[in-house]
């Protein structure tokens, strides 16, 4: 379970993703490092092998000779055989030593690349955090610009509402004040007195 949040918090954040790609990188790196120093103690010990039954494959032919000379025929022959035998491992061991000098040639070649690579991806980095970063910039800047025309419209909202009731306040006065003459004279106040009234007021 810790491992899959590592990965979700890796999945949400490019920085962590980067790193973790280089972190990979270098571990493939050390991995060839040491597969080119296997590659190349394997290489030295059939190298030794094979140098070893080169040398006894001469040996043998030394004695076959001696042997003939003596008019030692069996020594002779099964001192070929062995001869024989010795330059055949010597064969076998120089394809395996040609096998890892391949293995090894293509180990340093994918552990330049990765050098390669890992020298580039400083700069990659860079690039890809700043442009993910003018990416939620241009994104913030945005959500600010809808923020702020989200607030205009609620106060220009509200003003019209406020203006809807001062134009309601006013005509219920104007509507209240046309009608007080009316109201005067059904009380059966004269409109003089009314006026009076209202004007000593």
């Amino acid at each position: 379970e810790s491992n899959v949040n590592s990965l979700l918090e890796r999945a949400e954040d490019p920085a962590k993703m980067l790193e973790q790609a280089i972190e990979d990188m270098k571990k493939g790196q050390r991995e060839a490092k040491a597969a080119i120093i296997e590659a190349k103690t394997q290489k030295r010990l059939v190298e030794r092998k094979r140098d070893k039954s080169l040398a006894d494959a001469r040996g043998y032919e030394a004695r076959a000779m001696q042997a003939l000379k003596a008019s030692d025929e069996d020594t002779a022959r099964r001192a070929v055989e062995l001869k024989l035998a010795a330059e055949q491992r010597a064969e076998a061991e120089q394809q395996a030593a040609d096998e890892q000098a391949r293995q090894i040639k293509e180990l340093e070649q994918a552990e330049r690349q990765l050098e390669r690579r890992l020298a580039e991806l400083p700069a990659k980095r860079a690039a890809l955090l700043a442009r993910q970063a003018a990416a939620q910039a241009k994104g913030a800047q945005v959500g600010a610009a809808n923020r702020a025309q989200n607030s205009v419209a609620s106060a220009l909202q509200a003003f019209d509402r406020m203006e809807e009731r001062v134009i309601r306040a006013e005509v219920e006065a104007e509507v209240i004040q046309e009608g007080a003459p009316e109201r005067l004279l059904l009380a059966g106040e004269p409109l003089d007195n009314a006026t009076q009234n209202t004007c000593r007021c």
